[in-house]
């Protein structure tokens, strides 16, 4: 049978009102430390548990977060999920995931259904496509919503800041003589990478060729990129790189670009004379900052709190970024034990 207040109050003989505002920590409750003790142990002998149904109903919230994804058999979006996890449950809330499949009208059925659920805050992953009537819907709700790596208004926003990173980046490609420089990214990455990365190139009097990172088929875009032969490329996804090496190889051409990548986790590192540098992002302690930035406006009851966080990247030659990684924070059991500290 379950442990109620009850319970509690006919084994101390405090009230329940009492009883429940020391539970809550309620700073209104007036209690000697000997009463505060006999609860301590009714609580511990009684294995008294709280219901967290009542303390939602109670509190108008249900510790419940949403969190849409387009899938976590990908290695970012599933430790996303794991990092999103530790850093709810470490602020008291749970998570509800909800899987896309990267399909536009799942993305809206998903958030439809989170709302109706009543969490307390959705995180959203996949691109946020610009439809003003859907949009509309869903800020009605009130419920905050955090874009990941997207802009919206309305919405909050987890963004991540390119510019060092591109400025070190293209600054090396320039001094070794490059003349044009390709930039491949995924259609969904941030939508001002791009235009940063074109700037950028403009103050090196370095040409830019842009290029779209097809999620299906990769061979268009290492054709497109052998036909154009830029100097040097800057491919967003480690994954992507892999590939292209391996086919450029295949083709037996003397074409031989430098490769500059991501680098999120110990198995994005690539080692290989092609890849001259890396631009890293400290990926758990954005997870970290976004998950608090969503719960902080949960809990804020209208109170001024920002809206936005803006994590930068860094640029690293490969040379540099082998002495410093082992440094870096790169598994949540690192992230965990830089918290402990």
């Amino acid at each position: 049978m379950r442990v109620t207040l009850k319970d509690i109050v006919e084994k101390t003989g405090v009230s329940k009102s009492v009883v429940s505002m020391y539970l809550n920590k309620d700073p209104r409750v007036r209690l000697s430390d000997e009463k505060k003790k006999w609860i301590d142990v009714a609580v511990r002998e009684l294995g008294y548990r709280p219901s967290l149904a009542a303390c939602a109903l109670r509190k108008g919230r249900s510790r419940m977060l949403g969190i849409v994804l387009g899938g976590i058999t990908d290695a970012y979006f599933s430790h996303l999920a794991e990092a999103c996890l530790k850093y709810a449950e470490d602020r008291g809330y749970q998570l509800l995931f909800s899987l896309t499949s990267w399909n536009p009208e799942k993305e809206r059925k998903c958030m439809e259904n989170l709302i109706e659920r009543q969490v307390d805050g959705i995180f959203y992953a996949p691109y946020l496509r610009p439809e003003p009537e859907f949009s509309r819907r869903i800020l009605e709700s009130r419920i905050p919503i955090l874009l990941n790596r997207q802009k919206a208004d309305g919405f909050l926003s987890a963004n991540t800041v390119w510019n060092e990173a591109f400025e070190g980046m293209i600054a090396l490609f320039a001094g070794r003589g490059a003349r044009k420089i390709a930039c491949c990214i995924y259609p969904f990455d941030n939508r001002s990478m791009m235009g940063i990365f074109q700037e950028i190139c403009a103050r090196h009097a370095l040409e830019m060729v842009p290029f779209l990172i097809d999620a299906r088929n990769k061979e268009t875009l290492f054709h497109e990129l052998l036909t154009a032969r830029p100097d040097g490329i800057f491919i967003s996804d480690c994954r992507v790189v892999r590939m292209f090496l391996e086919w450029l190889r295949k083709q037996k051409c003397s074409y031989s670009p430098e490769i500059v990548t991501g680098y999120n986790f110990p198995m994005d590192l690539i080692d290989d004379s092609a890849v001259t540098g890396v631009i890293y992002e400290n990926f758990y302690v954005f997870v970290r900052d976004a998950v608090n930035l969503l719960i902080d406006n949960i809990e804020a009851d209208g109170a001024p709190v920002s809206k936005e966080i803006a994590h930068p990247h860094y640029f690293y030659r490969m040379e540099e970024f082998m002495r410093i990684r082992d440094g870096l924070i790169d598994t949540l059991e690192k992230a965990e034990k830089e918290e402990g500290l």
